[in-house]
């Protein structure tokens, strides 16, 4: 995702959707939105945990798909 901290900042403010994680539905989210040009993949997936109260990216990376789950 080098160069495409823009894609990272768009998919934080606008998510096309967001799922809570499978591992730990508790603190951690997951954002997607589609950005098909970036080189990564159809969709833009970044990683948020709330840790300790303070949100944070765990990370961030393109994929072609949206897991099929309960949001």
């Amino acid at each position: 995702m080098a160069g495409l901290q823009w894609a990272i900042a768009l998919t934080l403010e606008a998510p096309d959707i967001q799922l809570p994680s499978r591992s730990d539905p508790e603190r951690v989210t997951e954002y997607f939105r589609e950005i098909p040009k970036t080189g990564a993949g159809r969709y833009v997936l970044v990683v948020v945990s709330l840790g300790n109260g303070s949100p944070f990216v765990l990370t961030a990376h393109g994929c072609r798909r949206i897991p099929r789950r309960e949001s």
